[in-house]
């Protein structure tokens, strides 16, 4: 099946399906450490930080897909301000009532979209029953779901009524505090004969992402790896500090003849003062650099 999101069409797989252990599990890491390591950075404060007491009303959770309940060794990042929102309200019926509910709670007024690559935003309002906006309203009381791809200048203005960061969307600094990556200090640290993955200290979209492969597993692990000369350009070439990361392996799956990656991407709201699972979505691509492409394909994920 193909659905389309913006100006892209999007190849949608069979329902799959996770333990709900995994879920507890990733639940309790959301509430009992990585928000209390991300609150501890919220400077200047959002609007949910100073209103709710959490950096989002719903957070994504990017991870390897697991069985057992290590999950803290599974995860590459929690997403403050996620993509997909449109993709996964469209593709579920049974959980919309929740995140209304979610929405609701939290006052939104609607969606804000200002010179962003997310596209499905809209879909997301339309089925939430909220406004949508690609200029800010002359109501500005908020709090309003703001996105943007811009992280200074005239739209900072407008983060105390921001249910998520904007300054500070896609601050990994979190990751180093609970011991998920390392500060890079200086690339001659590097340790070349391992895979690793390198991370800006604050982005989004893989932009600036190098997932480094040596030689001796390129062949193993197929495309997507990035090499020594690559990784140390893209280093060179940014202001931004970087973060080290382990290399966590997506799921090898093959569809269609074709061998692949798959990755989970699960979706926490806050619900009853805790962040609670609801839904997610799994991402394949035949590469490892697991995101939205033409090659992609998505499906849902629902606990058993």
């Amino acid at each position: 099946m193909k659905k389309r999101i913006g100006s892209w069409e999007i190849k949608i797989g069979p329902t799959a399906f996770i333990d709900k252990e995994v879920i507890r599990e990733t639940e309790r890491f959301l509430n009992y450490q990585w928000k209390e390591a991300l609150l501890e950075t919220a400077n200047p404060p959002w609007w949910s930080v100073e209103h709710l007491g959490v950096p989002s009303p719903i957070v994504r959770v990017d991870m390897a897909p697991v069985e057992s309940k290590a999950i803290k060794e599974a995860i590459y990042e929690v997403e403050v301000r996620p993509a997909g929102l449109g993709l996964m309200l469209s593709l579920t019926t049974e959980r919309v009532k929740q995140w209304e509910q979610i929405f609701t709670a939290c006052k939104c007024q609607g969606f804000v979209n200002i010179n962003s690559s997310v596209q499905d935003d809209k879909i997301a309002a339309e089925i939430l029953g909220v406004p949508y906006y690609q200029e800010f309203p002359k109501e500005t009381e908020g709090p309003y779901w703001i996105r943007s791809n811009q992280r200074a200048g005239e739209i900072t203005q407008f983060e105390s009524i921001s249910l998520v960061p904007i300054r500070q969307d896609g601050d990994k600094t979190y990751l180093v505090k609970l011991g998920m990556a390392e500060e890079m200090l200086t690339p001659e640290l590097l340790d070349w004969s391992v895979p690793f993955v390198i991370k800006p200290l604050i982005g989004a979209r893989l932009e600036g992402v190098e997932i480094y492969i040596p030689n001796s597993l390129k062949k193993k692990l197929g495309p997507g790896g990035s090499t020594r000369s690559r990784t140390l350009r893209t280093i060179a070439s940014s202001e931004m500090p970087y973060i080290i990361q382990r290399f966590i392996p997506p799921q090898r799956e093959e569809r269609e003849g074709v061998q692949g990656w798959t990755i989970w991407r699960l979706f926490f709201g806050w619900q009853t003062s805790r962040y609670q699972f609801i839904g997610g979505l799994w991402n394949w691509r035949p590469n490892l650099r697991v995101h939205g492409s033409s090659d992609a394909v998505f499906g849902l994920v629902e606990m058993v």
